[in-house]
């Protein structure tokens, strides 16, 4: 049983319905509040993990895995700041990584459309000299062609993983920047929990 010092709120964790303490309080970004172990059990046990709440899609990369209280009473002692540069600096990484991967991009379609050109004039020679060429040069003519065709499908597949690493990237950015905004209101609505909870005590 959660001692009562410990439970910044009288909520509990929907996923076990016990009441969760400060100590291992864990939020995702669409606001809502779990116990560490039990929101990354959901998470790591479901093909396409959404919160238990509210059913927004998530993942490990949306967990807000520390929440910081000072040790008195007061809910103005949710501590975001530490989160929020946290996250930011989580920004730059990723804005960081996503330049380098748009280049890497840039320079898997230029190969993709050199060798691509390059198959065609190969195939193209290939189809205007075929007659003259002797067997062995057949033979030569034929494996560069194949070898140019798995080149070009390997490059291919390179840029699929590319593209979608991107996108990965770009919806990662977007969540943490608003991030920060998403902390403030489970500030705003612990607090007003809070409220609630004295306000029925004095009356």
């Amino acid at each position: 049983m959660v001692e009562e010092e410990e439970v910044i709120v009288r909520c509990k964790c929907v996923i076990c319905a016990e009441v969760i303490a400060r100590t291992n309080m864990t939020a995702l970004l669409c606001g809502h509040v779990f116990h560490a172990e039990c929101i990354q059990s959901w998470i790591d046990h479901t093909d396409t993990p959404t919160c238990p709440n509210c059913g927004v899609s998530i993942n490990k990369e949306q967990i807000v895995r520390r929440l910081f209280f000072s040790d008195t009473d007061d809910l103005n002692d949710l501590d975001d700041t530490t989160l929020i540069d946290e996250l930011l600096e989580k920004v730059d990484n990723l804005e960081a990584e996503n330049s380098n991967l748009n280049r890497q991009l840039d320079e898997a379609k230029n190969l993709h459309q050199k060798l691509t050109e390059e198959l065609c004039s190969e195939r193209e020679q290939l189809r205007k000299g075929s007659k003259g060429y002797t067997e062995e040069q057949l033979r030569i003519s034929k494996k560069k062609d194949d070898d140019l065709e798995a080149l070009v499908k390997s490059v291919g597949e390179v840029l699929k993983v590319l593209e979608q690493r991107e996108t990965d990237l770009k919806m990662l950015t977007e969540v943490y920047n608003t991030a920060g905004t998403t902390l403030r209101s489970v500030e705003e609505h612990l607090k007003n929990l809070k409220t609630k909870e004295t306000d029925s005590g004095i009356s």
